[in-house]
């Protein structure tokens, strides 16, 4: 493996044009690999494939501009080219577009519209859409609430190693929402998320030792 050989066979291919090498050169350059990290110099290369309608790299460049990373911050850009990635069926943009308008970032705030895209990018398997899309089922934001589906959701991402899914549906069996209460399989969730640092499911792993 050698990011700098990397490096350099994706900027022959990008100064010709390729789009694919534009977006992983730029990506290079997000995270330092094999040159120094450039977040404006991320965006330039992002930008050139996102024009030449990459999907990814619109995602990309969405993210720079939600996070002010290499341009100014602006939410309305963000919104804009997450929107033509998710057109596109890139699942990280169609997610990423269901949270700004889950929030009101750069859009009218609205749950159904939230609710649309988690679900198109949870449909691919996306773990943070799955995540997001039980969320909106367990309080009912967008859709009828519904703990069944919300277990549904919180387990398919969970069992992609999703740590606040893997909270959610601890937190679904010590209580019994959707699913007959157990305090075992919610130990276990709450273990699996708790490893990875999420600090709800260390605080209720605490608490079920009290108990």
């Amino acid at each position: 493996q050698s990011y700098t050989e990397a490096v350099k066979w994706y900027r022959k291919a990008a100064e010709q044009g390729n789009a694919i090498a534009q977006c992983n050169l730029g990506y290079c350059y997000y995270n330092g690999q094999g040159v120094n990290m450039s977040y404006i110099e991320a965006v330039k290369c992002y930008r050139k494939a996102a024009e030449q309608g990459n999907a990814r790299a619109q995602c990309y460049l969405g993210y720079c501009y939600e996070n002010g990373q290499g341009v100014d911050q602006s939410y309305t850009e963000a919104v804009k080219w997450y929107r033509k990635a998710a057109g596109e069926g890139d699942a990280t943009a169609q997610n990423n577009l269901g949270y700004c308008y889950e929030i009101g970032k750069g859009v009218d705030q609205s749950y159904t519209e939230a609710v649309k895209w988690y679900r198109k990018a949870a449909e691919q398997g996306n773990a943070a859409a799955q995540s997001n899309l039980g969320v909106c089922y367990e309080f009912g934001k967008g859709v009828d609430q519904s703990y069944t589906e919300a277990v549904k959701w919180h387990r398919k991402a969970a069992e992609q190693g999703n740590a606040i899914a893997q909270y959610n549906l601890g937190y679904c069996y010590e209580f019994g929402k959707g699913v007959e209460k157990s305090i075992v399989q919610a130990a276990k969730w709450y273990v699996n998320a708790a490893e990875q640092g999420h600090d709800k499911a260390i605080k209720a792993l605490e608490s079920l030792g009290d108990n």
